[in-house]
């Protein structure tokens, strides 16, 4: 989606003057199929700050058929991406419960996540190191099954939080460490926005 901003940018003189120095560059024709007209002039790369484009380097002139394809090919290839990361997570988390599920007899649904504690990377390694370097996954990995626990904790921690429940009442339940519990309680707002970010991840 277009944002409001890129919008008036494009009606902007700095654009109109950027647009118009890659259009005399490229000779008024399309850089693909080689059109007089019909002409757009397409971003191949975004600078961290909108009007400090290198016309040379990141703008080019292309019609609106093949501008059209560019996009669409952009979109399939984001798209790819997206599927394989997506498909690599779907992975990794099977080979998590698996490896628990193997070690453990425990109900991962339950408010506890068992008598070993997956929020410390030492016990990750302990359990899970010989199994990830046996899937050819890295052990690089061992953070991020850190923060997969960490952050299913956060959410129960947050759950509980909304219900009314003190630190110490949701150590008792939870036999979660009180530092965490304290944590969340306390600065509530970072805990959402570290489920936001992993929710944001999943979407690219």
């Amino acid at each position: 989606m277009v944002s409001e901003e890129y919008t008036e940018y494009l009606r902007s003189d700095t654009w109109q003057r950027l647009r118009s120095e890659r259009l005399k560059i490229d000779g008024y024709k399309c850089q693909r199929c080689g059109r007089p007209f019909d002409l757009q002039v397409h971003h191949l790369f975004y600078p961290l700050e909108l009007g400090t484009e290198d016309p040379y380097r990141d703008l080019i002139t292309l019609c609106d058929t093949c501008h059209e394809i560019i996009e669409h090919q952009k979109k399939e290839f984001k798209d790819e991406k997206r599927n394989i990361f997506v498909k690599r997570r779907e992975y990794e988390l099977k080979l998590i419960y698996r490896t628990i599920r193997e070690k453990a007899c425990f109900d991962l649904s339950a408010v506890g996540i068992g008598t070993r504690d997956y929020c410390n990377i030492q016990v990750i390694k302990e359990d899970f190191g010989p199994v990830l370097e046996s899937c050819d996954i890295s052990l690089g990995y061992i953070s991020r099954v850190q923060r997969y626990f960490r952050n299913r904790r956060y959410q129960i921690i947050l759950t509980m939080i909304a219900g009314g429940l003190t630190p110490a009442e949701i150590v008792r339940r939870t036999k979660f460490s009180y530092t965490m519990v304290s944590k969340v309680y306390q600065n509530p707002e970072t805990a959402k926005q570290i489920l936001a970010n992993e929710r944001k991840e999943m979407e690219l």
